[in-house]
């Protein structure tokens, strides 16, 4: 186990949590976990290191059998639990008005199309905003994953309590977003193109957290073999 010392010396956001726990497994799950969802949320932290600069997000994995203590995984969410949320009502806002917006443009369409000639030019449609968030979900295709991420700035959390949820995604032939979450690591730039808009979207440095659990054998659904990347 972990010294008592890295306990003692802990800063209050991640000290008080270990202290409420008396578990020494689940304490440590807990610590490390953190980690990795803190990483997450600090927007201007960053580091020049072999010739770039580069974020504190970092990658997790708890690996651990049934019934050692991964349960309080759960509870490092909660320590970004606010922003999450706070992002969730400002997008409900955006949709407001969005919407709003489109009902004028809709209007204001129709009577274009009465009029007959003249030098009226039409409407320009508003755009629909990003959908907000911080925790992305990890059952996601993977241009429905790569668009959250543009659309929050490049940034983001995927946490995931069960290992088996972001395997069974990146099996499938359109939820295979592995090599973005290798890029991502790297802050490589991920592109992709929107159909719907014919729009070719790049995020040049994206900076995403990861944060997983799983047994040994839901590991090797995600990563089967040592040459896999991830």
């Amino acid at each position: 186990h972990f010294d008592k010392a890295i306990f003692d010396n802990l800063p209050d956001v991640l000290g008080f949590g270990c202290q409420i726990l008396t578990d020494a497994a689940e304490r440590e799950v807990f610590l490390v976990s953190a980690l990795g969802v803190v990483s997450g949320i600090l927007p201007n932290v960053r580091g020049f290191y072999d010739g770039k600069y580069v974020c504190p997000n970092l990658f997790v994995y708890i690996l651990s059998k049934y019934g050692t203590g991964k349960g309080s995984l759960h509870f490092s969410r909660l320590l970004a639990l606010p922003i999450h949320r706070q992002k969730l009502d400002l997008n409900k806002d955006a949709k407001a008005v969005y919407e709003a917006e489109r009902l004028q443009y809709e209007q204001e369409l129709k009577q274009f199309r009465k009029q007959k000639g003249g030098t009226a030019t039409p409407p320009e449609p508003p755009a629909e905003p990003p959908a907000q968030m911080l925790f992305l979900p990890a059952n996601n295709s993977k241009t429905g994953i790569f668009e959250l991420l543009a659309g929050n700035g490049g940034k983001g959390i995927i946490f995931e309590t069960e290992g088996d949820t972001l395997a069974d995604a990146v099996k499938q032939d359109y939820g295979n977003f592995s090599d973005g979450l290798r890029k991502a690591f790297q802050h490589e730039p991920i592109s992709y193109y929107r159909r719907t808009g014919r729009e070719h979207v790049e995020i040049e440095s994206p900076c995403l957290s990861l944060v997983l659990s799983s047994t040994y054998d839901q590991l090797l659904n995600l990563i089967p073999t040592i040459e896999n990347g991830l």
